[in-house]
């Protein structure tokens, strides 16, 4: 007699991850023999044990669950492994060993959706908004997890929620409400060509194909009955499948339920463009209150004996509370990605102030050369006069190809920055765009890398290096200026992406080096493989932080960034204006020393003090313009002399000023160098007064 196979007392129909969260389609079991080797052991689809599964491992459903058609051999012992994948090497999530099937009874018709789970977010609409009118077709979100599609023209409606109290939905005087829902959508519409409320499952084009769905709502109508249709439909080739027409009777609220078989998938969308709505189409003009919406599917088609009239579940019913729980994907982004402070400085690019300006480049400093550009960034070029940097729409940061080029993004961080990426785990986090025209089209591979040294000093700019010598076809460093070790990725991967117009988030991807205590310096280099001539890539913003969850940048003022980029580079011009450029506008004044000699007076150098307007990460490398030429290694002097100005030819700020003590981080104390005299001699009048005018840069860049 051959041996039925059992279903058995499974304790792994439904599972969790290791924070709890509940497994997808992404995850598989492997039944194996329970002894070393550990082989695959058989599993059927069907209780004579005549269907094995494919090499006995068994993908996982979207609700967390394994299919229903799972049956084990009695007579075995299995050791069970659940992984992120369907290959051994894949992460091992669960590991289940000595589990025997038992003596469980041999199904012989499949009990359908039996082990199914209610796909639907807020099925009995405890959350939606206000009370909304709409009177222009569109889509709307009108409550977590769902959209209301209108077309036509003339048409109004408005949303609200109705609150249904226990004597209402299971009291003995009104009709029995199944499922006992606390709460309705109520759609008072009319004029429309066509209403749809939709919910859309992301990511999956073909969820449930080649198995079946069943699909049940709670409804009533107000003034007149009402066709209701209930649909699956792919995003493509966009054809709906209807699971039940039926009308919603006025009165008392009643169920619409159906249940089919869905062919095998024809969309051919991946990825974030794939997708399944499941919608309730509702005539144009209506008056109805929907509650208790719900689909479960299943990986099988419906069994011969399946009755659409009795075996569709009924809702299942579960608290507010779990309700809650269930919504936790529509805020998943805004609370595990929840904007921190990023490590990196200037890199919210909005916000850098450019301080020397936004357009750079092309640098005909050669091939395999860099360049600083805004605030904190450095760009590396493949080829000479390769790239430009700009500001484009919405204040972001462009790299073009003026030629064929590979480019990268370098950011430099002292000691003490590095030291804590060092010897932390680390996740990074990018919003990348590419421009509406001349955008480069994927696949564009760009790398994120880490890496840090030990050396006393930096590649030096003014020689156009960076820690960047070459680029591999990645764009990831292939050889050096200096002595740099990388810091790991965890799963030794490099961080190699084509996406250029979503948000990648590298979560936990690194987790430091050896240099934890004695790194000097760090470097982010984010590069790319050739960019074609007259393409562009644009950044919104690149963000590092410590810990397993990427995220974008924390909210900041335009003076909190200014403030944190002054560290490395501050002058008096305003933020964007070219350093050396002939204008009042920022320009410093102080006293200086003037001299009655023989009845004239005359300028003299006097002492001041310039205090920074940040403290600088080292002490920086001066220069001085006078703002009416703006030479360098000049300033301009003023004599007031009974209300006339007697100005002076520039002189020179080196020849007649000198730091008066050691540099600083936080100001320069100057001393006169010389009493030259620094303007011309005239007649004593009243009102005399000497003054010097002058911009300056304080330069405190790494490696510039």
């Amino acid at each position: 007699m051959t041996t039925l196979f059992v279903r058995a007392a499974n304790p792994i129909w439904y599972m969790v991850d290791h924070i709890g969260q509940p497994l997808n389609d992404e995850y598989y079991a492997f039944f194996l023999t329970n002894d070393l080797p550990y082989i695959p052991q058989l599993v059927t689809h069907d209780p004579e044990g005549l269907i094995p599964w494919s090499g006995d491992i068994v993908q996982f459903q979207p609700s967390g669950t394994l299919p229903n058609n799972l049956y084990f051999d009695p007579s075995l012992t299995y050791r069970i492994e659940v992984r992120h994948g369907n290959t051994q090497a894949d992460e091992l999530i669960w590991e289940i060993n000595n589990f025997i099937p038992g003596d469980g009874n041999s199904i012989n018709n499949v009990n359908d959706f039996s082990d199914g789970e209610n796909m639907i977010t807020n099925p009995q609409f405890e959350e939606i908004g206000a009370v909304t009118v709409f009177a222009t077709a569109g889509t709307y979100p009108i409550a977590p997890g769902w959209d209301l599609v209108l077309t036509g023209v003339g048409g109004t409606t408005t949303i609200s929620q109705l609150q249904i109290s226990g004597l209402d939905a299971s009291g003995s005087t009104p009709p029995v409400i199944v499922g006992n829902p606390p709460y309705a959508l109520t759609i008072n519409q009319s004029g429309w060509s066509s209403c749809i409320l939709r919910q859309r499952f992301n990511e999956n084009g073909a969820i449930f194909c080649n198995g079946a769905i069943a699909m049940n709502i709670t409804a009533r109508a107000t003034t007149n009955p009402l066709s209701v249709t209930l649909n699956y439909h792919p995003s493509s080739p966009g054809v709906p499948v209807e699971i039940k027409t039926g009308t919603i009777a006025v009165g008392s609220f009643a169920i619409l339920s159906g249940a089919v078989d869905l062919p095998g998938s024809a969309n051919n969308n991946t990825g974030v463009a794939a997708y399944v709505d499941i919608e309730i189409e509702i005539p144009g003009t209506a008056i109805i209150d929907i509650t208790n919406v719900q689909v479960v599917g299943q990986s099988i088609p419906l069994s011969a004996g399946f009755d659409p009239d009795t075996d569709i579940p009924l809702f299942q019913e579960q608290t507010i509370e779990r309700d809650i729980d269930h919504r936790f994907h529509l805020y998943k982004d805004g609370l595990v990605r929840r904007p921190a402070p990023s490590l990196l400085t200037g890199w919210d690019f909005p916000l850098n102030p450019a301080q020397r300006g936004t357009a750079f480049g092309p640098s005909a400093a050669g091939a395999n050369t860099s360049f600083y550009s805004w605030d904190q960034t450095i760009v590396f070029q493949s080829v000479n006069s390769g790239l430009t940097t700009s500001r484009v729409t919405n204040n972001l940061f462009s790299i073009s190809a003026s030629v064929a080029s590979q480019a990268a993004l370098i950011q430099y961080l002292p000691a003490t920055q590095a030291r804590v990426i060092c010897g932390n785990l680390i996740s990074a986090y990018l919003q990348i765009a590419s421009l509406a025209a001349g955008n480069i089209p994927d696949p564009l591979k760009i790398t994120v890398s880490l890496w840090s040294t030990t050396d006393a000093s930096l590649p030096s700019i003014a020689s156009n290096n960076s820690l960047v010598a070459t680029l591999d076809a990645n764009g990831k460093p292939a050889t050096f200026h200096g002595n740099w070790i990388e810091i790991t990725p965890v799963n030794s991967e490099d961080a190699t992406f084509t996406q250029v117009t979503d948000d990648v988030a590298l979560d936990g991807w690194w987790h430091g080096n050896a240099q934890a205590d004695t790194a000097t310096f760090f470097a982010i280099v984010i590069g790319t493989a050739t960019m074609p001539a007259n393409n562009s890539l644009v950044f919104s913003s690149v963000s590092l932080q410590k810990g397993s969850i990427g995220s974008p940048p924390s909210a900041q003022t335009p003076d909190d960034v200014l403030r944190e980029c002054q560290a490395y580079w501050e002058q008096s011009y305003a933020p964007g204006v070219a350093v050396g450029t002939v204008t009042t506008l920022g320009r410093q004044t102080n006293l200086q020393n003037w001299l009655v000699n023989g009845g004239n007076i005359a300028t003299k150098p006097g002492p001041f003090y310039l205090k920074f307007k940040s403290v600088k990460n080292t002490a920086p490398t001066m220069a001085f313009y006078a703002p009416s030429s703006g030479t360098v290694n000049t300033v301009d002097i003023n004599l007031w002399n009974g209300g006339t100005i007697i100005s002076s030819p520039n002189p020179a700020f080196s020849t007649n000023w000198v730091l008066a003590e050691a540099a600083s981080t936080d100001g320069a104390n100057y001393s006169p160098n010389s009493f030259t005299t620094l303007s011309n001699p005239a007649a004593v009048e009243t009102g005399t007064q000497s003054t010097m005018l002058f911009h300056y840069t304080a330069d405190s860049r790494l490696g510039a």
